[in-house]
Formats: structure tokens, C-alpha cells, sequence
């Protein structure tokens, strides 16, 4: 039997009110779920997983502060996001450091790092012209299984894939400037130019919508 995930969207009010994970891998299932929560200006505020990981979102212009606390670790996670007058992020400074560039078209297409204090590029994005589905959805899922412990989530808001399209091609480089990986993508569309399936390597994925506008 082949490994598979499923990740559930769940809408109250236009907005994504809770987020539900199924993973089955080698033989065993694992459910994940998180709520999230909003401020008047719908803008996410917290979100808590029932694995115990909770993160809280403050607003302070273009600023915002995430404060990440997992059951695993003793010490909160501290990290700052700059916003430009789109209300895209292009830098971010705490766990990891980061630096994001977009072309005209919104298109996130350049991440920099930091290695030693010296800035090098480290991903790279094309895009095809169809609506990414993900974009109004305010935090990216990741999720980890350690050996011999459960399953675990965690939550993204480097927005890498949340922005106008989906992306075709993403290469990534070491700080010395090699390229290191290439992932392609390949997708089938509908009749309103959504993905219904995608492809990488190995990995397939299918999507389904009750309603996207």
C-alpha cells in the first residue's frame, strides 16, 4: 500500500477556521488538526494544533512577530516578518533569516539566506499563469514523523507557495552557489484553470474543491 496525506481547508466566513492532516505511512494512520482565529481585520491571529503547538500572530505596521511554541521544546520560537506596502513579506529574521524578492506580477522568484553573515541566493521559482488555490490560505502546513514518536505539525508564513500561481519549477543552491536540487512540477487543470493534479518526481497529488473563487 502506498503512502498517501490528505490536507482539509475548512471555511467559516470566507476565512480558514481550521485545517485537518491525514497521513498514512508504512501501514499506520495519523490525524492532525489546528484551529485558527482572527482579529477584526481577518488577519490570523493564533492558531493551535491538538498536538499542543500553538502560534501567536502581532501586527505592528508592516511588522509581524510569530511566537511558535511546540510540545517538543523547552523555549519559545521568536520570528519577525517585514512586510512591503503589498503586504508581502520580504525579509524575515529570527529561527532563520530570509530574504524575499517578487517580480511584477507577484511572483515570489528569489529567497536569500544568510550563511556567516554573508547573504547568498538560495531558491529560485517559475510559475505557470493559472490561480493557485493556496493563495488566500494565510499559513503553509508542514509536518514531521521522528522515529518512534508521533506525528508532529508545524506551520510555515515565509508564504513560499501561497502566492497568484503555482509553481512549475523551484531550484534550490548551497551558500557556495551550486545548484543542489531541482523540483518540477507538472499539473492538470479544470475547466476554471484550477489544478486537479500535480506531479514532482516521485510524488502525485490530487486536489478537489467544493467551491473556489
Amino acid at each position: 500500500m502506498s503512502d498517501t496525506r490528505s490536507l482539509s481547508y475548512n471555511y467559516s466566513n470566507d476565512l480558514v477556521s481550521s485545517i485537518d492532516l491525514n497521513i498514512n505511512l508504512s501501514g499506520k494512520t495519523y490525524n492532525l488538526s489546528a484551529q485558527l482565529k482572527y482579529d477584526d481585520q481577518n488577519r490570523i491571529v493564533s492558531i493551535k494544533a491538538d498536538d499542543e503547538n500553538y502560534v501567536g500572530i502581532t501586527y505592528d505596521g508592516l511588522s509581524i512577530e510569530v511566537q511558535t511554541t511546540r510540545s517538543q521544546l523547552s523555549d519559545p520560537i521568536m520570528d519577525q516578518y517585514t512586510l512591503n506596502d503589498k503586504g508581502q513579506i520580504i525579509k524575515r529574521d529570527g529561527y532563520v533569516s530570509e530574504r524575499y524578492e517578487y517580480n511584477d506580477e507577484d511572483q515570489l522568484v528569489r529567497v536569500y539566506s544568510l550563511d556567516n553573515g554573508e547573504e547568498y541566493l538560495a531558491s529560485e521559482f517559475q510559475y505557470d499563469n493559472k490561480p493557485n488555490p493556496f493563495e488566500r490560505i494565510p499559513v503553509e502546513i508542514n509536518w514531521a514523523i521522528p522515529a518512534g514518536e508521533d506525528a508532529q505539525i508545524w506551520f510555515d508564513f515565509s508564504f513560499k507557495n501561497m502566492g497568484p500561481n503555482n509553481i512549475l519549477k523551484a531550484d534550490y543552491f548551497n551558500s557556495n552557489g551550486d545548484l543542489s536540487n531541482t523540483n518540477e512540477y507538472a499539473f492538470n487543470y479544470d475547466s476554471n484553470d484550477y489544478p486537479i493534479s500535480s506531479t514532482t518526481g516521485l510524488s502525485s497529488s490530487n486536489y478537489s474543491y467544493d467551491s473556489c473563487n
